[in-house]
């Protein structure tokens, strides 16, 4: 099985809410290192190689977080999310539920919350 290298904190269906346009698969990023602004792709916005694996006593990597919690956490949260893009949308209690989850995983999920924990 090929392990998950690349990591995304901010998921790419979150990203895609913020893309310039319908037809363009990009939004303007500001680096704080550069602090320049560019155009980037959610594929590669908010992702670090190997963010949550752990390397087992054997030396091989277990790349689990990623795969069974957090992908399955964002494919959960990927509709109810979806629908609160109309500025109209209200959510179901199930729904609230599942972004809730979402968000606050979210919170805990980027490098430097990890770097503080």
């Amino acid at each position: 099985m090929n392990v998950t290298e690349r990591n995304h904190y901010l998921p790419q269906f979150y990203l895609e809410a913020f893309r310039t346009g319908t037809n363009e698969p990009v939004f303007w990023v500001y680096d704080k290192r550069t602090l320049q602004s560019r155009r980037q792709s959610p594929i590669n916005t908010g992702v670090e190689k190997n963010l949550y694996n752990l390397e087992k006593v054997d030396g091989s990597i277990d790349d689990s977080i990623e795969r069974e919690v957090f992908s399955k956490l964002d494919g959960f949260s990927v509709e109810p999310v979806r629908r609160l893009l109309p500025s109209d949308a209200r959510l179901g209690d199930k729904d609230i539920e599942k972004v809730s989850g979402f968000l606050a995983f979210m919170a805990t999920r980027v490098p430097r919350s990890i770097q503080v924990a």
